[in-house]
């Protein structure tokens, strides 16, 4: 059955949809409060083996317990012919929202969401779990600036479900898959790369490798080399293109973890002009201008018109000798 605002799952009533993917809806909903509740596709609930693995992963990731992770606030729960998991509610929007409103953004910020995202992937990657679909849609930002990792657990579940191997998603997003996951490989390093696809984004507003289709993607993964950050962003940091490069090496040995990523970029956060928003304003959205803001550029723009009239006198008078 069709989901729409105001119906009710189980105890919650839905509000509005936030978001849709290949296996589930995620709804903003009530219930004594706000959740994000993932809803699964109706088709997946009649494939037993999905939804006992789902189960497991589901109770893994809740055992993740960390500031820059979504958390999850209850095991998976059937209702109405529905199976849904409660989440914490991230008030914000995508990163993937605000670059594609943006473009690149200004490195400082970029590093601190990057290692926000790097402390979750470390916490993780210590207790044996792998993201695998490490991508700026599964990146909440608040307006304080404040990164949160979401949707830990779900591939892995994925990966072993007959009725999944059609969509794209098992092997994780083609612009930020690692060449091992593409192989079908171990892929205990590729969240790290999987980042560096990300900063790389973040930096310079495009992604490393693009193709016509997800042949041509995958392959650029596989066998060219990624241009430096600096080089098409030349305000960046060398040592913040040099971190970048690193994570995307396409031998996972040669990779940084996750927590030298974090450590790095903490670092170049502090060494960041301080200079921009404060914390409590959201970095990614331009206000309207001061009263002050306008009268430099309406002053600007009247010393520009008169400079022009002179010239053109003194043209004029020159000519007419």
């Amino acid at each position: 059955m069709r989901l729409q605002s105001n119906r009710r799952v189980g105890p919650y009533r839905l509000i509005r949809l936030l978001g849709s993917g290949a296996m589930a809806d995620v709804w903003l909903a009530e219930n004594h409060g706000l959740v994000a509740l993932k809803v699964l596709r109706g088709d997946l609930l009649h494939e037993p083996s999905f939804v006992a693995r789902f189960e497991r992963e589901a109770r893994r990731a809740a055992m993740l317990a960390h500031p820059n992770i979504v958390r999850i606030l209850g095991p998976l729960q059937r209702s109405d012919g529905h199976l849904y998991l409660p989440m914490q509610f991230v008030p914000g929007s995508t990163l993937r929202e605000s670059v594609a409103a943006r473009g690149r953004l200004p490195w400082p910020f970029a590093c601190r969401i990057a290692a926000h995202v790097c402390r979750a992937l470390e916490h993780a990657h210590t207790r044996g779990i792998i993201h695998r679909d490490v991508k700026p849609a599964n990146i909440l930002v608040t307006p304080q600036g404040h990164a949160s990792l979401t949707d830990f657990g779900i591939l892995r579940a994925a990966e072993s479900s007959q009725i999944l191997t059609r969509a794209h998603e098992i092997l994780g997003t083609p612009y930020y898959i690692a060449p091992e996951q593409a192989l079908g490989r171990p892929v205990s390093a590729t969240d790290v790369y999987a980042m560096g696809v990300v900063l790389f984004e973040m930096t310079t507003g495009r992604v490393p490798f693009a193709g016509r289709s997800d042949f041509d993607i995958l392959e650029a993964h596989l066998r060219c080399r990624p241009p430096a950050p600096k080089r098409l962003n030349p305000v960046l940091p060398r040592a913040l293109s040099d971190l970048v490069l690193r994570a995307l090496e396409k031998d996972p040995v040669r990779r940084p973890t996750a927590r030298q990523v974090a450590a790095q970029l903490e670092s170049l956060c502090q060494a960041a002009p301080t200079r921009g928003p404060g914390p409590n304003v959201h970095p990614l959205r331009r206000g309207p201008a001061s009263a002050h803001d306008r009268r430099a550029v309406l002053v600007a723009v009247l010393l520009a018109d008169v400079a022009a009239l002179i010239g053109a006198m003194i043209w004029l008078t020159q000519s007419l000798r």
